[in-house]
């Protein structure tokens, strides 16, 4: 149950009832497992990954769901920590602790991406794989909104 209220808050009113068709389907077998994956995958993209993997109760163990940024977070803690292990260990650490507070909410998506843009400066490979890692930024960025507060 914790599940769907956490989708229910996630998700706008129109694609929480296409998400619980979509269940309905699935349990009489009008969906195959195949179209359930790739319909719940597209609605959820762009959204926590905790509700893709949490969609897995759902599914035949078979079938579960590995988000795709969970592998690209991976290889870039192994490019970091291959790259910077030797030379300046520090990195590596710093790295995983910003991103462990933007987990736990103690620091928004801007601040994360500054940090460690700051970390990373001048490694444009892992920045772009960092990139492809967080979440999208929201449409009304911060800068427009502080330009506009500034000029009044």
């Amino acid at each position: 149950m914790a599940y769907l209220h956490e989708l229910e808050a996630n998700l706008s009113p129109a694609n929480f009832s296409e998400f619980l068709a979509i269940l309905e389907d699935f349990k009489y077998q009008m969906l195959s497992t195949e179209v359930v994956v790739k319909r719940v995958q597209a609605m959820l993209a762009g959204k926590p990954p905790s509700l893709v993997t949490g969609f897995n109760i759902f599914l035949p163990i078979d079938y579960h769901i590995k988000p795709q940024r969970f592998d690209v977070a991976m290889s870039l803690v192994k490019k970091i920590r291959q790259r910077f292990e030797a030379t300046d260990p520090g990195v590596l650490s710093s790295f995983v602790d910003i991103l462990t507070r933007f987990q736990a909410d103690a620091i928004s998506l801007t601040e994360t991406r500054s940090k460690v843009r700051a970390l990373l400066q001048g490694e444009s490979d892992s920045l772009a794989d960092f990139d492809t890692f967080l979440p999208p930024a929201p449409a009304a960025s911060s800068s427009s909104q502080s330009s506009s507060s500034s000029s009044s």
